[in-house]
This record gives C-alpha cells, sequence and structure tokens, in this order.
C-alpha cells in the first residue's frame, strides 16, 4: 500500500475521443503530445500522422510509453491484451524477453530491473490506478455498494438513473467515505503528485468531486465508459481505451509515425524548437501544476513553435488558466465545441475542456 512508485500514470485520464474532436489527426500531421500513460499519443498514431514528438519530465512515463508502442508494434492483439493485464497471463516476462530486441537499451534494462512491474500488468502499476483500486476497496467496500457495482454501471434511462443513484448508492457512508477520500491530503499521499496541488485554490476538494460525479452520473456519458469501468471494476471488461480497440491497435501496429521521445519539462524543451514546427498540441493538464507566470511563458512557447492554423487541447481539473491577454487575438477559442465536449466527456473530474485555434 505505501509502495513508491515511480510511475505516476500508468493510463491516460482524458477521454481520447474529445481529443480527437479537437485535433483532428491528419496524415501529414506535426504533433506535440504529453507523455503520461502514453494512451493518447498511441491513439493518434493510429491515424499515422506524420511525426510525433512526445514530452515528459518523468523519465518512466517514457519508459512506459515506449514498452506499450513496442508491444503494439510486434505482438498480436490478443498477446497484447494479456501482456499489459487486461486479461490473466501468468507468464509476462517470457513475452518481455520476447520484446526486448526492439527496445532500446535503457528501455529493456529499465523492465528488466523492474520484472515485478512487468508481472502485474503495466496498465496496473502507475500511482493513480493504485489509488483507485484503494477506492474500490475503501470507498465503494466499505460504503456497502460492492455488490451493487453492475447495476451503478448498467446503462438506465435518465429517470431510473437518478432513482438509482439518491435511493440505492448514495447512502451517508458513500458521501462522507467519498468525500475524505478525494480530499486534498489523500489525494496527495495516495494519488496524485504533490506539484499537482501546488496552484489549487478551492476548498473541500472531496465536495467538489463529489458534485462532478453527481452530474456525470446524471448524463448519457456515465455509461458504456471503459474509464468509469476501469475505476469501479479495476478492469476493462465490456470497454476498451480507444488504442486497445483491435481496429485502432491495427491502425497504430501499422502506422509510420516518427516517434520522438523526450525526457524534458516542457518549456525547456520548446525554447530549443523552431518557429512554427507543430501544428497538432495534445497537452492533457499541463498547466494544472505551473504558476499563472509558468503558464504564460509556456503559452507563448506554444504560439511561436505552431504553425499558422494549429490546433491546441488541454484541459484542467482544479486551476484555471487563461491565454496571456497579449496573445488573445492569436488564440481563437472554439467555445461551442468546448460546450458540445463537456456535455460527452467520459472522464468525471473534470472542470474544463480547451479547444483553440492559433492564428498566424
Amino acid at each position: 500500500m505505501f509502495q513508491k512508485r515511480p510511475i505516476k500514470y500508468s493510463q491516460c485520464w482524458e477521454d481520447t475521443n474529445l481529443i480527437f474532436e479537437i485535433l483532428q489527426p491528419k496524415k501529414d500531421d506535426v504533433f506535440l503530445s504529453i507523455t503520461s500513460g502514453g494512451d493518447n499519443g498511441l491513439s493518434i498514431m493510429a491515424n499515422n500522422p506524420k511525426k510525433m514528438v512526445t514530452v515528459d519530465m518523468n523519465k518512466d512515463q517514457n519508459f512506459l510509453f515506449e514498452l506499450k508502442l513496442i508491444a503494439i508494434k510486434h505482438l498480436e492483439h490478443e498477446e497484447l491484451m494479456e501482456f499489459l493485464g487486461v486479461r490473466a497471463n501468468q507468464n509476462r516476462q517470457k513475452t518481455l524477453k520476447k520484446l526486448a530486441p526492439f527496445l532500446n537499451p535503457e528501455t529493456n534494462q529499465y523492465w528488466k530491473d523492474n520484472m515485478g512491474l512487468i508481472q502485474q500488468g503495466v496498465l496496473h502499476i502507475g500511482k493513480f490506478e493504485h489509488y483507485f483500486k484503494l477506492f474500490r476497496k475503501y470507498v465503494v467496500y466499505l460504503s456497502g455498494n460492492k455488490a451493487k457495482t453492475n447495476d451503478f454501471l448498467a446503462k438506465k434511462p435518465i429517470e431510473e438513473q437518478i432513482e438509482f443513484y439518491n435511493n440505492s448508492w448514495q447512502n451517508k457512508r458513500w458521501r462522507f467515505i467519498f468525500k475524505l477520500f478525494l480530499s486534498e491530503p489523500v489525494m496527495k499521499r495516495f494519488g496524485r503528485s504533490k506539484t499537482m496541488f501546488n496552484q489549487n485554490s478551492k476548498t473541500k476538494i472531496g465536495s467538489y468531486y463529489k458534485a462532478k460525479l453527481d452530474q456525470s452520473f446524471t448524463s448519457e456519458c456515465f455509461f458504456e465508459n471503459s474509464y468509469m469501468e476501469y475505476i469501479y471494476k479495476g478492469n476493462y471488461h465490456k470497454y476498451l481505451p480507444h488504442y486497445l480497440i483491435k481496429e485502432n491497435f491495427n491502425g497504430i501496429s501499422n502506422s509510420k509515425t516518427h516517434v520522438d521521445v523526450v525526457n524534458k519539462k516542457l518549456y525547456k524543451y520548446l525554447i530549443n524548437v523552431k518557429n512554427n514546427t507543430f501544428n497538432k498540441f495534445n497537452l492533457s493538464d499541463i498547466f494544472e501544476a505551473l504558476s499563472k507566470e509558468e503558464s504564460n511563458r509556456l503559452f507563448h512557447e506554444i504560439y511561436r513553435t505552431a504553425q499558422p492554423g494549429a490546433k491546441l487541447f488541454f484541459c484542467n481539473n482544479l486551476v484555471n488558466r487563461d491565454v496571456p491577454k497579449e496573445l488573445n487575438e492569436h488564440f481563437i477559442q472554439q467555445s461551442v465545441l468546448e460546450n458540445k465536449l463537456e456535455k460527452i466527456n467520459k472522464v468525471f473530474f473534470y472542470e474544463k475542456i480547451y479547444a483553440y485555434n492559433i492564428k498566424k
């Protein structure tokens, strides 16, 4: 329970379908992407863009991305599902040995030194994913709701959903334990990096997330949802992440995208990049841990390195970061699209989705 977990996210927790709606990946695109768990970068590769640079300051995240990419390139779909941990497998070390000749030496050595993580299935090894394991154990179970999980996730008419949630699921223990478990001290200790809270000004974070879940449950996007299935069941059964759907797996496996993996803070990487390099930016919740001044500097580098007409996606969880005033005329916010996508976002805990076209 108290094991140090160098990989913070073994999966991505932004709705991939929203990213595709905003960025519309195409063959000639040059992408800049935050690595994180690697899933969204891999999904983008299914559309075979010309180039993708994936950046993370945590080298462990990049090792994970490279492992997933090589696994997709050299395993059959069912082998991949077993190796990553979607399906049961007692000998994942053997699969790693099969992949070893295709991994770069540093990545190969990292995973040889962390064979215990391989055997767990690398989808489950992140600090954030372990937090959800604790959530199932201490929040769902102690609230008396474990036996109701299938009913909780089963799609129903909206009126029945609301009635079930209010009268069957949402008891006093659930409300209390949920808010406690999603409080800032508990999330810092077990869920997210402490730096992700440095800029937060919200109080009663547990109540904030509780309100977000309440809102999500009364919409269609809660159901047929791989993210919710993983949070509440600990794996994927009926619904898969975008990159693991067989059609998309085939696209990634056959992709000719040139991939560069960069181990740096995003700003430090961008200051050495030429003007007008990228036309698509997939930046996750990068601004969450940045001060307003750091965010402003990053926006300026995004603008400088963006091609005319480039598209930008990012999201915020607890911290709002707006484009600096001096760049407002160049970052054209797609408010209608944002509002549309926020209503169908399958990941309940984000406050806002941002979509910009960059004008030069």
